[in-house]
């Protein structure tokens, strides 16, 4: 392979006949780790002219670089060549968090997307889901490097412990949205909401340190009204929020609902809203407090969500005029009032073509999925099904 790309590089017609194809495999869409070796090379790809290629930009999986280090079941050949990898390992997580401490990896991220000009989406990356040493999913810029060059393909930095603040995927959020707007990009899609199926949420909460660094937007700039905001063009935003200091508190979850409405209102196009509750407590006021700013939505995603029927529908009466898709994973419905719910989206969410509904494990109810345009009807079937279950349980 790396013949081949010589062999590109020295024909300038064969270079000019395979650019795009080449762009389109490997420039449209980048990932890299935020760690100082990523970093660096992101801010030299921005740099370079296929800076001008690239649409998306992938941050993550978040760097474990202090947690214990671990080796896989083939060991070192002798003692000496484990204590040199575990040497160069420690090292590695020294530099990235001297890198860290000083701010340097914000102002990589602030560079390099000075000259990334014309990304449209920006994408938080979870941690691989992969726990066999032996196949690790390089998905982003640097995990090859740490596994082979690093670890020597034997070792890793493990997961589990919580990651500090300074590694959160949160920090990186705030810090790559701040950059975002100081570059006056024109962003489609933001999406750092985290799938954490095969994990279990508790899991993907430590492996992402989501819980460790509050969710934060960057400050309205002077002048700046929902046209010219550095978000106008924002179609797509999806959230996890899992910080413990601020979902477990009242003041907490109310100043973070109104940072994400005060955010939502500088994205009057947006159109698809996914919000991932990794901590419930407070995520029913959260959602009833930015219903308000939801009214043009046309998709709505809620995994993890705990509240009642009747504020539910409070809060969904609010994008009922257009909203044409609901899913929600993970539901808990405190007041266990399911058929009065689905009732209420039959006869009030007319323009509802889709729908994803799985309670949480705790039910023993199983989920329905429905898409098309019998909705109604369909809704009537599942609520009788569903009274006819729950009167031969009593």
């Amino acid at each position: 392979m790396p013949a081949l790309g010589n062999l590109r590089l020295s024909c300038k017609e064969l270079e000019s006949e395979t650019l795009w194809y080449f762009t389109q495999t490997y420039f449209r869409e980048v990932n890299f780790m935020p760690s100082k070796y990523a970093l660096e090379a992101l801010f030299a790809m921005s740099k370079s002219r296929m800076a001008y290629y690239v649409r998306t930009l992938g941050l993550g999986p978040p760097s474990n670089d202090q947690s214990p280090i671990v080796f896989h079941n083939v060991k070192p050949r002798s003692k000496g060549k484990k204590e040199k990898i575990r040497s160069e390992m420690y090292e590695y997580g020294e530099v990235n968090r001297e890198m860290r401490a000083v701010g340097e990896d914000t102002f990589l991220i602030r560079s390099a997307l000075q000259n990334l000009r014309w990304i449209t989406k920006l994408e938080f990356l979870d941690p691989f889901t992969c726990y066999c040493g032996t196949c690790l999913p390089h998905r982003s810029y640097g995990m090859h490097y740490l596994y082979k060059t690093v670890g020597s393909g034997i070792a890793r930095f493990s997961y589990g412990a919580e990651l500090e603040a300074s590694q959160s995927l949160a920090k990186l959020f705030h810090v790559a949205l701040h950059a975002c707007q100081a570059a006056d990009l024109r962003l489609e899609c933001v999406d750092a909401h985290i799938r954490h199926f095969p994990l279990p949420i508790s899991d993907e909460i430590r492996f992402t340190g989501f819980s460790t660094y509050p969710l934060q937007f960057p400050s309205v700039r002077p002048r700046e009204n929902p046209s010219n905001s550095a978000f106008a063009d924002l179609t797509i935003l999806k959230l996890f929020i899992a910080h413990t200091e601020t979902t477990r508190n009242d003041i907490g979850y109310v100043r973070l609902a109104h940072r994400i409405a005060s955010f939502l209102v500088r994205a009057p196009k947006l159109r698809t809203l996914a919000l991932t509750f990794g901590e419930v407590d407070g995520s029913a006021f959260i959602l009833e407090d930015i219903a308000g700013q939801l009214s043009n939505l046309r998709e709505l995603e809620l995994i993890g969500l705990r509240i009642t029927w009747d504020r539910l529908c409070n809060a969904l009466c609010c994008v009922r005029t257009h909203l044409c898709c609901l899913k929600s994973w993970d539901f808990t419905l405190t007041d266990d009032k399911w058929c009065e719910m689905l009732a209420w989206l039959r006869d009030s969410m007319q323009r509802l073509k889709e729908m994803h509904l799985r309670p949480s494990p705790m039910y023993d109810r199983m989920g329905i999925y429905y898409q098309g345009d019998a909705l109604k009807d369909f809704l009537n079937e599942t609520i009788e099904r569903w009274e006819k279950t729950k009167g031969e349980r009593t």
